[in-house]
Parts: C-alpha cells; structure tokens; sequence
C-alpha cells in the first residue's frame, strides 16, 4: 500500500516502484487501473510511477482490443529493450550461459563441454563462453546488468566461494574474482556466486504457486536441496542449508568424501547407483549426468541390474524425506533432476513407516516432480536476478 504522505521520501518511492514491477513481472501486461487494484496504489500514484518507470527504460505501452465496443486500451509491460541478465551454470562435465531480457525472454544461449579436473582449465573454458556471449549482446545494444555463477557444490565465506566440489574435485576456489580476470567486461557489473539447488528450487517454487513450506530434493550429478520455511529459504549460518546429499542416514556406513560416514550420496548417488547396477564402465565414456541419464531410462524400462541398484536406494531417499519433513513440516516435496522421473517410486517410499500424527485426516504432504529439469538453476538464477533488480528498478539508470 502507498504511504499516506505519498512519494515524499526515496524510500517509499522505491518500494512503490518495485511495487508495480513486482505485479507487472508476476501477472503480465496490465492496464493502469488494474495495477491499482492488484497493489492498493492510487490511480493518480500509478499514473507517474508508471513514467518514471517507462522514462527508465523498464516498461513499455502496449494496446489490446477490450470492452464491448472494441476499443483499444492502454496496457503496461515490461520493457528494458537495452539491459541482458546472465546465468552461467558450471557442471561437471560442461559450461552453459543463458542471457535473458529483464522481461525474462531469452537472448542467447551457448554451452561447452569441458574436461573437468583442473580449476584454472575449467574456467578457462567458461570464461571464453561467457566473453562470447558478451560480446553478442554488445552487437545487439545490450548491457549486462547482473551475472550469477552457478555451480553444483557448495558456496559459502565472504567473498563467497566454491567450498568444496566432489564431483569436480575442486577445493576452495574463488571462481568470480577467477571469472573478472578472464573476462574484463564483467569487473563493473554486478557478479554473485550461487550453489545450484537454492536458484532451481526458487524456479520450481515459483511455478508451483504460493508454497510456504516446502522441501526440494534434486538427483543429479550430486545429491542436492533446498528448504523453505514459511515461505522463506534457508540458507543456514554457513550456508550449508540444503546439502541433502551429506545427510548422515546409515549407522556406521560408507565413508563419504565429506568426511563422514553413511551419507545419502554414499547410498543413492550417481555412482553408488551405477556400481550396484553394474554400470561403472558408462562413467568412462560418458559424463555422471548422462550416466545417471542412462539409469533412470534402464529404471523406467525395467531393466533387472537398474531396477534392482534403485529399489536399494529409493528407501534410503524416503527416510531422509521422513527425517526433513519432521523438522520442516512442508506442505510440498518437489523431487528434482533426474530422480524427478522417478517420483512416484520415492513418493512410496517417503510413504512408509510415517508417524502417526504425520498421517491425520487434516496433515497430506504431497510430493511432486518439478517441472524444469536441468533448466531449473539457470532459470532460477536469471528469475532471482529480476527480482533483486525490481526491488530498486532505479539503480540500472
């Protein structure tokens, strides 16, 4: 709602200007009078918040047919035809760059395989696709305006940094100050680093619609996750919020490369799984996502070797479902990844041995496939970068 005194200090015009972004971006083109009635702006406070906003570049007019006589009425979108935001995604095998309008159409795509192993090779290699994509969007009068980094590890310190990345083998590395030097262009923009399951879980609570509580569990190269609490992710005081995949779930089992014993990736992982299926020779020609690719189809034909290695792990996967869903209570569990294809078999699972009160008349907890797939971090990591900018739409100018 406007402050009674109106637009008088910058503060409440900033928050009534992110105000009517924030409606625009989550329900599309609209008239000034219904911006009004989706915020509780004034039509008068509307009216020249909406040219400052177009005067910045960030909204547009557009016309559409409306009404009984046809006549065409005045409808605002979002515009920004001169500013790009990127999501870079670093995997185990590969690097993939999507720029996208702040309106969230894409721009340009590029991915690379890389050989993994070595950070400096590594970002060699993401670097130049990065600096490619740049230099498109300079050809097309854009300027990049936010770059997220994502990686499938976890990020924590300040300046953040990559923490510890199994599947890469990467220690501590400081991967933005690593990509500033290889690409100059980006040493003034704004540049953040981001694990890979809190930006895939904000895109696929996002589409699921009003989730306070919710639990999102990916399998993928890694075993990662997210929780949301009264609509709000945790991150932790470390940033270890979500690390689902080192769950301590079997006494006195494997030793993980954490450092602990009996994690859930020891058990359910990529490559648990394709040693109990037989199918260690894949990961010599392949990269573990496409091994893991390969699984689930095996799984979802009924291959005996595949069905047999997930019928050891899915229950493993349901008591660590069991364990967070008493301690968060979510109204919704999004399985994500490559496990998504598998979701009703975890869903059985998660459904076993629940407690009582767990299993009233008035307690369902439903669990569900996302519905991005591997597009889910870099969707995610672009749609939190809108949002952000939204919140004080006048810093790009």
């Amino acid at each position: 709602m406007s402050s009674p005194s109106g637009l008088v200090s910058g503060d409440v015009r900033r928050h009534n200007l992110a105000l009517v972004l924030d409606h625009l971006i989550r329900t599309g083109p609209n008239s000034r009078s219904e911006i009004a009635a989706g915020t509780g702006l004034t039509r008068g406070s509307v009216t020249a918040l909406v040219q400052v906003l177009i005067d910045a570049d960030w909204l547009r007019e557009s016309y559409s047919v409306s009404g009984s006589k046809g006549r065409p009425r005045t409808r605002l979108e979002i515009a920004s035809d001169t500013h790009a935001l990127l999501a870079v995604q670093i995997a185990s095998d590969s690097a993939s760059v999507l720029a996208t309008t702040l309106a969230g159409g894409d721009l340009v795509r590029l991915a690379m395989d890389h050989a993994g192993g070595d950070p400096a090779a590594v970002l060699d290699v993401t670097g130049g696709l990065v600096a490619e994509v740049v230099r498109r969007l300079k050809d097309m009068g854009r300027r990049v305006v936010d770059v997220t980094v994502v990686v499938l590890a976890p990020v924590g310190g300040s300046p953040a940094r990559v923490l510890a990345d199994v599947t890469l083998g990467w220690s501590t590395t400081d991967v933005v100050g690593e990509l500033r030097i290889r690409v100059p262009d980006l040493r003034a923009v704004d540049l953040r680093l981001s694990s890979d399951t809190p930006v895939a879980a904000g895109a696929e609570f996002r589409r699921r619609g009003g989730v306070e509580n919710a639990i999102y569990l990916k399998g993928d190269s890694n075993i990662g996750g997210a929780l949301v609490v009264n609509g709000t992710p945790v991150h932790g005081a470390h940033g270890f919020a979500g690390s689902l995949g080192h769950l301590a779930v079997v006494p006195g089992g494997e030793l993980c490369a954490c450092g602990q014993h009996g994690c859930l990736i020891t058990v359910a992982g990529v490559y648990a799984l394709l040693r109990a299926a037989q199918s260690e020779p894949a990961l010599e020609s392949m990269s573990p996502s496409a091994a893991l690719d390969l699984f689930v189809s095996r799984v979802e034909a009924e291959d005996p070797l595949a069905t047999a290695a997930w019928g050891q792990a899915v229950p493993w996967i349901g008591r660590s479902l069991q364990i967070l869903s008493m301690a968060v209570d979510p109204a919704t569990i999004i399985i994500g990844g490559h496990w998504a294809r598998l979701t009703p078999s975890i869903a059985a699972a998660f459904a076993t041995d629940r407690p009582k009160i767990a299993t009233g008349p008035d307690v369902h907890v439903e669990v569900v496939a996302g519905v991005l797939g591997a597009e889910a971090a870099l969707r995610g990591a672009v749609e939190a970068a809108r949002d952000r900018i939204a919140r004080d739409p006048l810093a790009l100018c």
